[in-house]
């Protein structure tokens, strides 16, 4: 994957972050390290982030030269990389995407128990709708 036309690592921002982290070519722990970070700043070319401390585990810097090399293959250029970590001022884009699946079964849930038949075999029955059953007809698909 490469960059969108006009978007440099000096042109990033927080939004922009969360767009791109799931567009890039990785894998394995060093996509765990990206998903599980945020946006500080950046140069032409450096990128500075935050990696959330509750996940400093998974976080080696001997990944460093892994990350820049994605960063190299996305923005056409060398980019380094710094990482802190620290309790993120932001979401991560690991963190959105825990949110929105909350938000969605949520939806899913409340839709379940609003449906007039689902209502009526409760009643009928005298049961209850075990939620964390209920979920979307369709799986979520990661994009690769």
């Amino acid at each position: 994957v490469t960059s969108t036309p006009g978007l440099s690592p000096e042109t990033l921002t927080h939004a922009l972050w969360l767009k791109i982290v799931p567009e890039l070519k990785v894998g394995g722990i060093t996509e765990n390290v990206l998903a599980n970070t945020v946006f500080d700043s950046a140069s032409s070319d450096v990128i500075n982030l935050t990696l959330d401390q509750t996940q400093s585990a998974i976080y080696n810097p001997d990944q460093d030269s892994k990350i820049e090399q994605v960063f190299n293959d996305y923005f056409g250029k060398p980019v380094s990389v710094n990482i802190s970590i620290s309790v993120p001022n932001e979401e991560t884009s690991s963190a959105l995407r825990q949110r929105l699946r909350n938000e969605r079964q949520i939806e899913l849930v409340a839709q379940f128990e609003g449906d007039e038949n689902v209502q009526e075999l409760v009643k009928h029955f005298s049961g209850s709708v075990a939620k964390d059953s209920i979920l979307p007809l369709v799986k979520e698909v990661k994009n690769d």
